[in-house]
This record gives C-alpha cells, sequence and structure tokens, in this order.
C-alpha cells in the first residue's frame, strides 16, 4: 500500500463552477492594458487638444469684434 492518501471526492459535494465571460475577460491580458491605459489616454487627449482647439477657434473672427480690429485669417496669414 502506498504512503500517500489518494483524493477522492466526498458525496454531495458539487464540482465548481467554470468561469463565466466577465472573469474570463478579467484575466485576458491585453483587456487589462487596455482598461489601464484607457483614463490616461483619454486626459493626454483632452488636455493636448483642448489648447490647440481653443486657439484655433480664438483666431478665427467673431461678429463682435469691432471693424477696426485685425484678427481672423488675415492676421495669421500675415503674421506667417
Amino acid at each position: 500500500m502506498s504512503t500517500h492518501a489518494q483524493w477522492m471526492p466526498r458525496p454531495g459535494l458539487v464540482s465548481p463552477k467554470p468561469d463565466s465571460w466577465l472573469t474570463r475577460l478579467f484575466d485576458y491580458k491585453p483587456f487589462l492594458i487596455f482598461i489601464c491605459l484607457a483614463p490616461a489616454l483619454g486626459l493626454l487627449v483632452v488636455f493636448l487638444t483642448y489648447p490647440l482647439g481653443l486657439g484655433s477657434i480664438c483666431r478665427l473672427p467673431t461678429p463682435r469684434l469691432p471693424a477696426r480690429r485685425v484678427g481672423g485669417l488675415e492676421n495669421f496669414k500675415k503674421n506667417i
């Protein structure tokens, strides 16, 4: 007889359920990388593109500007 005890399942115990799709999804490494990097990339996009967009909008003339002020696309072309 061997010295190691053999494992025998006890009667009445249920085998564990297979992993759900959500558990498998969060065990998938590329998904975790995406989830962790998405907020950082979102913040970068917002804070890098907002000043560029705001600068572009402010360069263009608005109808409320007085006629004697130089602004808009002509001023941009002149400064280049």
